[in-house]
């Protein structure tokens, strides 16, 4: 192995132990320390592949909410509006009480500023694919016409907001059942785009 090879090798190292520490304990979890001990590195080498931890952080919750937005891709993929829809709902709650320290850090936990603009750009990318469900729904008749954009930036905050109490409970004791909480949010957000009841 060269030494651009090992120089790569100690990157990726460093990002999966920074990837393991956050989802274990949220980004206050991943100090300089912990991860460079976890990564079996000294502090200072983490500081010659990242020039902070603030964007050592962003890259990790870069790298998770890309993860998050093919899974959500691959969930809606293939299926009629309604049934895209119900899925879109399913993977956020599944994929938050599956990793609630990882989903504290990636949707509501204080962060600096690189992290908090990663944030942003995927949240309007995930946007993006549910506003072409909900565009794709009012065209076949599925749901009323509405604003897709508006009404997709409204689902995903109410989903975040949802699932914070859940993510919550999950942390402190027994997972909340999951199917339990997709139903509800299944409804909630078929009625808010005007899914005509069966």
């Amino acid at each position: 192995m060269d030494r651009r090879e090992r120089r790569a090798a100690a990157r990726e190292g460093i990002l999966a132990a920074a990837h393991r520490q956050v989802a274990e304990g949220g980004c206050a979890a991943a100090s300089v320390a912990a991860v460079a001990a976890r990564a079996g590195v000294a502090s200072g080498s983490l500081y010659r592949h990242f020039p902070s931890r603030a964007e050592l952080l962003a890259e990790v919750v870069g790298d998770a909410l890309r993860a998050e937005r093919a899974l959500l891709v691959r969930a809606v993929e293939g299926r009629p509006p309604r049934a895209a829809l119900a899925a879109w709902v399913a993977t956020v709650v599944q994929r938050a009480l599956q990793a609630p320290g990882l989903t504290q850090a990636l949707l509501d936990e204080p962060a600096d500023p690189p992290v908090i603009a990663v944030r942003l750009r995927e949240r309007r990318a995930q946007e993006a694919t549910l506003t072409a469900v909900l565009e794709e729904g009012a065209r076949t008749g599925a749901w009323r016409p509405g604003d897709a954009a508006a009404q997709a930036s409204a689902i995903t905050g109410a989903l975040r907001a949802a699932v914070v109490g859940p993510v919550a409970a999950a942390r402190l004791g027994p997972r909340p059942d999951p199917r339990a909480e997709i139903d509800k949010l299944v409804t909630f957000v078929s009625g808010a785009v005007g899914v005509p009841p069966d």
